[in-house]
């Protein structure tokens, strides 16, 4: 279970059925600083869709120096910042494979990684994209014959 600078905790049951998606990033990083004006009107245009953005900051401060800054910038971003220790050798940028940022992982409605890294221009199309294939109907079979 993941918990953000708020506390809140964040698990498979709050995203179950969302389109996730995740940021990695860090106060020192030019681009991933950026970037952020971009993710919030990404953030802001697509939260009532069904899409969730969690910020993952890889900064190696200490955690009383890296919350400090969470919380006085967390509302630059306008979306949740995820408590990561140990920076890129955390467990989740571990799990996910990241080794230098930023980078965006984009995650469909059932869970599975559906994009990794797209630009910020990018990442709209994927959510776009992750959007319609969600709003498809489903195809079912016929129960009864039409023969």
């Amino acid at each position: 279970m993941l918990q953000d600078i708020n506390g809140k905790n964040w698990n498979g049951e709050i995203l179950q059925g969302k389109i996730v998606i995740m940021e990695f990033w860090a106060p020192w990083c030019a681009p991933c600083l950026q970037q952020i004006p971009h993710l919030r009107q990404i953030h802001e245009t697509y939260r009532d869709q069904g899409v969730v953005m969690l910020g993952v900051n890889v900064d190696n401060s200490d955690r009383r120096t890296k919350r400090r800054w969470l919380q006085r910038n967390s509302g630059k971003m306008g979306w949740p910042q995820l408590v990561n220790r140990n920076g890129l050798n955390g467990d989740l940028p571990r799990r996910f494979g990241i080794s230098q940022i930023p980078d965006i992982l984009v995650f469909n409605s059932a869970g599975e990684l559906a994009s990794r890294g797209p630009s910020s221009r990018g990442l709209e199309q994927v959510i776009e994209s992750l959007l319609k294939k969600d709003n498809e109907p489903q195809k079912q079979k016929s129960l009864i014959s039409t023969d």
